[in-house]
């Protein structure tokens, strides 16, 4: 599988995940909307759901299209464009959805009669109960970047004095750098410093639970928020797996152990992971919204109508918020709160990280 096929196959699974995000997201949300849960059956929100998944089908032409006028630039460039493209298309294709729905929210006053409140419940057995997946997978992946560690280390001086780094889409050699080191440890690192990022977000995730909890049915919500964030856990662990061979057998083809090492066959292993992470958010959905659970605890209040805090649905901003992790709105997973300091480090030192290993390749 080459560049080409690798991208396509990406632009689908893009595409099928945000065909599926409306019925991800909790009853409560509608195309990053807050709305009482009664407008779920609207007959305008059902229309507005069919025009999305009709500018889905537009978006899917388009690019196709620009994949096929496109077939004269580098593989790499053609790779970028596409799903540069391709994200562009498709937030477009949410904001109109999302302007549509915000606009007849406030001109019919959908929230009017409804009392509002904000909820937390957080019970010591959960975050306990949480911790044994988060350890289970910290030990199994910190296991094998230690053996690779092991194996790296000892392979060291068999190792030629020049070593491949970048392949083509058939495998062929594209550029190489001389035996030292760094040069031999270095995705190593970056695999360590990936790994670690991941443990800490995973320890501020347990150590910080808010469960947005739902005031019409506030046990349920907290049942499913917390089911949502174990299933969560265990997805993670299986992304840094993933992570972990790719890496491996990435080491594996600089020292010569693979040869002609395609595409499919270095990001196989993560790619299998995130169709597996894929799996599990769609049976659960956003904040566990897929699941069903017994208590039925019915208040007379709706979730606080907070939709001042996003912009676009999207973006979190508030200042006054001391949290720099919030569960999204439209998709699954959390975001970061633009406004807290904390989320710009995050990116600065992310942007760091990929400039130092664009770096290296080149």
């Amino acid at each position: 599988m080459g560049p080409n096929l690798l991208s396509d196959a990406i632009a689908f699974l893009v595409l099928l995940t945000y065909a599926f995000m409306p019925y991800l997201t909790p009853k409560t949300l509608a195309f990053g909307v807050r709305i009482p849960e009664e407008r779920q059956p609207d007959p305008f929100l059902q229309q507005v759901r069919r025009d999305y998944f009709i500018g889905l089908f537009v978006v899917l032409l388009m690019t196709i299209g620009i994949n096929h006028y496109t077939h004269s630039l580098t593989e790499n460039f053609r790779f970028l464009i596409t799903l540069g493209v391709l994200f562009v298309l498709l937030m477009g294709n949410y904001e109109i959805a999302h302007t549509r729905v915000e606009t007849r929210k406030q001109h019919e006053q959908w929230y009017q009669g409804y009392p509002e409140a904000m909820m937390a419940i957080i019970e010591p057995e959960d975050v306990k109960t949480l911790r044994k997946p988060f350890t289970l997978w910290l030990i199994v992946n910190a296991f094998f970047v230690f053996l690779l560690a092991v194996i790296t280390i000892g392979v060291y001086p068999h190792l030629p004095k020049t070593l491949p780094i970048h392949w083509s889409s058939q495998g062929f050699v594209e550029n190489r750098v001389s035996k030292t080191w760094w040069t031999v440890l270095q995705p190593l690192f970056t695999l360590v410093v990936v790994m670690v990022g991941i443990s800490l977000f995973e320890i501020y995730l347990l150590s910080h639970l808010r469960p947005d909890i739902d005031p019409h049915n506030p046990q349920a919500s907290r049942m499913q928020y917390f089911l949502f964030v174990r299933r969560m856990l265990h997805a993670l662990g299986i992304v840094q797996f993933g992570i972990v061979l790719s890496f491996g057998l990435t080491d594996f083809s600089m020292w010569g152990w693979i040869k002609h090492p395609s595409s499919i066959i270095l990001t196989g292993p993560a790619l299998l992971a995130v169709l597996a992470v894929m799996a599990i958010t769609f049976v659960t959905g956003q904040e566990g919204s897929r699941l069903a659970v017994t208590p039925h605890d019915n208040t007379p209040y709706r979730h606080r109508n907070d939709d001042a805090q996003w912009k676009a649905g999207l973006w979190y901003y508030n200042p006054s918020d001391p949290k720099w992790l919030v569960t999204k709105r439209f998709g699954v997973g959390w975001t970061l709160n633009f406004a807290h300091p904390i989320s710009w480090l995050m990116i600065g030192v992310i942007l760091a990280l990929v400039i130092v290993s664009i770096a290296f390749h080149h």
